[in-house]
């Protein structure tokens, strides 16, 4: 697939993506390695490109500073155009930033619409289980924002499954846009909330850990750190 932003041309090689059959049925969480600021554009441009027709609506977390920036606030906001809704969120590393009032609110805004989302047929959360983009390209650590979303999905006994996906860039890539360089998207295995729970007992470790591992299996070896 050949994504185009502005006059030049960034290539992606897609396999397996599998998520019409369940957006039939319930609602998806489709989990990544965070790693440019063209992801999301990218896998937005993938899953309606498969999946149009079925799918009903899109949430994106999105920074709030990000969300505060003219530029990139006005094109957060324009997805609404497509049935993209961004809902700003205070990252982990702009939490010294904002009153934790403020804060604490954005949280609640974010839970209401998780749930009412989840729940419906068509729908589909893109969340990037890390918080940011990656600074070296190594998988991060999950943030605590996966781990409360997985057990929301278990305690409300929603049908919702989550698909991890990975990222994995041509050497030499930037933060940034990357014009002109390959990326391949390596779609896994959809997992129910009862599969992650019995990974969670056979392997001792969180749901965030879980999708994580997921991720890191369809990564080669240069992007997970030793």
């Amino acid at each position: 697939m050949i994504f185009y932003f502005g006059d030049c041309k960034i290539v992606f090689k897609i396999e397996s993506v599998e998520v019409r059959e369940h957006l039939g049925m319930g609602s998806v969480i489709l989990a990544f390695n965070h790693l440019t600021l063209a992801d999301v554009f990218v896998l937005l441009k993938v899953l309606f490109s498969e999946a149009n027709k079925e799918i009903k609506e899109v949430i994106v977390p999105g920074s709030r500073r990000h969300w505060g920036n003219p530029v990139f606030g006005l094109v957060m906001r324009a997805g609404l155009i497509i049935g993209v809704r961004v809902i700003p969120i205070v990252q982990h590393y702009e939490r010294g930033i904002y009153f934790p009032a403020y804060t604490a609110s954005l949280d609640r805004k974010f839970v209401k619409a998780l749930h009412q989302v989840l729940s419906k047929k068509g729908c589909v959360i893109l969340f990037a289980p890390e918080g940011h983009r990656s600074e070296n390209g190594y998988l991060q650590p999950p943030q605590k924002g996966v781990e409360f979303l997985l057990k929301l999905v278990e305690r409300k006994g929603l049908n919702t499954v989550a698909m991890p996906i990975g990222i994995e860039p041509q050497e030499g890539f930037s933060r940034g846009i990357n014009f002109g360089r390959r990326f391949t998207i390596h779609f896994g295995r959809s997992l129910s909330p009862e599969e992650i729970g019995e990974l969670v007992l056979e392997l001792k470790i969180s749901p965030a850990w879980i999708i994580m591992q997921q991720i890191a299996a369809l990564l080669p070896a240069r992007l997970i750190r030793g």
